[in-house]
């Protein structure tokens, strides 16, 4: 199945369900966490899916673009063993708590590549960042009694300053902690 841009103009790798053997629940402190209902790995979020929106709104060929770049990208992933946890933690704009793995996928990195080379001409209002890659990741569960909520990773500098208030006992913003689970396998 080709990955293409959704109507938001977002971009998602779709992981089978089946491809993660993990528990239903898992109990993190007095938290429990429900099973993602739906796995991805999210290539454009909703902050770029804005941006390019507008962008296509303006030059409707660039969604063609964007999609024959992503029909031509490898999104292949591969979960390290052992795999590195975080459990996020934000309050706003509500109470929110997620656990996350780190996947490699050097497909995205290179994709974003193609994309900042390409796609300038028929983008000129997206800025130069919008071409840094998210740290590739899947959300494996949440605090969201349904499973839909995640907390969305724009950059790897987010994570490393969410660790950092972490580490530093902060109450507020986004946090994340080196989270234990049952073993988790791809």
């Amino acid at each position: 199945m080709p990955i293409r841009l959704s109507d938001r103009s977002t971009l998602l790798v779709p992981v089978a369900h089946d491809a993660l053997a993990i528990p239903a629940t898992v109990r993190l402190g007095d938290v429990e966490l429900v099973r993602k209902s739906e796995h991805h790995i999210t290539v454009f979020g909703f902050d770029i899916g804005k941006l390019l929106g507008a962008a296509i709104a303006k030059t409707p060929a660039l969604r063609a673009a964007v999609d024959a770049l992503a029909e031509a990208a490898d999104f292949g992933w591969t979960m390290p063993s052992p795999p590195t946890l975080w459990r996020l933690h934000r309050d706003r704009p509500r109470d929110l708590q997620t656990v996350i793995a780190m996947v490699d996928a050097p497909g995205i990195a290179a994709f974003f590549a193609a994309c900042a080379r390409e796609l300038p001409a028929l983008s000129p209002g997206i800025e130069a960042w919008a071409w840094d890659p998210p740290p590739p990741h899947i959300t494996l569960y949440t605090s969201d009694p349904a499973g839909k909520d995640g907390i969305g990773l724009r950059r790897a500098s987010e994570l490393e300053q969410a660790l950092a208030r972490g580490a530093a006992g902060e109450t507020t913003g986004l946090r994340a902690f080196a989270a234990a689970l049952p073993e988790v396998t791809p």
